[in-house]
């Protein structure tokens, strides 16, 4: 009997991804942290998973849009990362204990940080603000419109 592997797996231990985020962690200045590796590992494959977008379509981002990709991830990994709109959740929804993510001990970007904005870009430059408003939203993002904006202007800015 033969098992299908899981494209959406491999995207993250992908030699290609890898080598971006390291070309696009020196252009920055940054470490990658790549401590907790499984962790991150699942955090992102449900990224992908609730983003509903086939591995193979992001791949195709870091081949064939390589440096628009990048100018993107750079712009929007630099000016977020001194932005902090703080927690929201509507009243009963809030977090369990057990519901929250564990905050890991890194000041850089964490392995397989670019694959968040993969998924961004697909929505952006296919014009798909909508769903990439419902996508955010369904990461449950503090205030998901706010940075759905912030993004728009940041593809923006690249794609001219």
């Amino acid at each position: 009997m033969f098992f299908k592997r899981n494209k959406k797996l491999e995207l993250f231990d992908n030699p290609i991804v890898a080598e971006f985020e390291e070309e696009l962690a020196s252009e920055l200045g940054v470490t990658i942290y790549s401590g907790q590796k499984s962790i991150i590992k699942n955090l992102i494959r449900n990224e992908i998973e609730l983003s509903q977008i086939d591995a193979s379509v992001l791949l195709d981002y870091y081949v064939d849009q390589s440096e628009l990709l990048k100018r993107f991830t750079a712009l929007a990994f630099s000016n977020e990362i001194n932005i902090d709109d703080g927690e929201e959740y509507p009243d009963g929804e809030e977090l369990l204990d057990s519901e929250k993510h564990e905050t890991l001990p890194a000041f850089g970007p964490g392995i397989g940080f670019s694959i968040t904005h993969a998924i961004y870009y697909h929505y952006l430059s296919n014009n798909l603000i909508d769903k990439l408003s419902e996508y955010l939203k369904k990461r449950r993002i503090p205030f998901s419109a706010k940075f759905c904006s912030r993004l728009v202007k940041y593809y923006n800015e690249v794609a001219i």
